[in-house]
């Protein structure tokens, strides 16, 4: 069984995040933190193999057995947010947590290195690419898998992810539970509405629009939804406080 690269990068993102998640977890919560992650992490990986076989669905009509080959990659990442986000309320509810907690405890030390290392994963994997340029460039970039000099469209999302969501992440400015993690989610929305529309690889298209976009827009309203929702919850208990 061959794993090809863009799998082993995602692995490596999701390992570092687990780390994340049990470092910052108070010491009588972080087992429970880190199962709990973990499980967020399968749901991420079940929305974003879903969300994949989706978009590409006639391509996997005649082969339907390689849905479930994940080693060989194709993957995506809007249907891997909103798997984990759909995970985080299952496990809030069967643990009996705050989901708000819940979300900065499992979901937000997560992102920052999950996101930053399946942006590189898709430079190995020749996806998700930018312009070409001219090969004498000082911003070209040899992108797999031909290795033509393009922008560095990928490098340049995984740097911009690793400094906002970094500093969401180590930001101590905190005033309402769910804050830190709707806040993740808007500004992840944001940046994959950005590349989405930087990107020049082929891409599944929906009223002239290719999916990912669409799918960036989703992710953008979700943070924006999720940012109010908690800060409701938080009003209606000062009240009642």
């Amino acid at each position: 069984m061959a794993v090809n690269s863009f799998s082993l990068w995602i692995g490596v993102g999701a390992v570092l995040g687990l780390v994340l998640v049990f470092w910052r977890a108070p010491a009588e919560q972080a087992v429970q933190n880190l199962c709990a992650a973990f499980g967020v992490l399968v749901g991420a990986w079940m929305g974003a193999r879903a969300a994949f076989v989706w978009a590409y669905a006639a391509a996997f009509a005649n082969c339907p057995q390689q849905m479930w080959m994940v080693w060989q990659g194709g993957l995506s990442g809007p249907g891997a947010v909103l798997g984990a986000l759909l995970m985080v309320g299952l496990l809030a509810l069967l643990l009996r947590r705050s989901v708000w907690q819940a979300a900065d405890a499992w979901l937000a030390p997560l992102l920052p290195p999950l996101v930053v290392m399946s942006w590189l994963a898709a430079w190995t994997a020749g996806v998700a690419y930018g312009a070409a340029l001219p090969s004498d460039s000082l911003l070209a970039v040899a992108t797999p898998p031909d290795g033509s000099p393009r922008w560095p469209l990928q490098w340049v999302a995984a740097l911009l992810c690793w400094l906002l969501l970094g500093a969401e992440e180590t930001s101590r400015r905190r005033f309402f539970a769910g804050q830190r993690s709707a806040r993740m989610v808007l500004t992840l929305g944001w940046v994959l509405l950005l590349f989405s529309v930087l990107r020049v690889d082929p891409r599944p298209m929906w009223y002239g629009l290719p999916y990912d976009l669409w799918a960036a827009l989703v992710i953008w309203l979700l943070g924006v939804g999720l940012f109010f929702a908690a800060w409701a919850s938080w009003r209606r208990q000062r009240v009642l406080s």
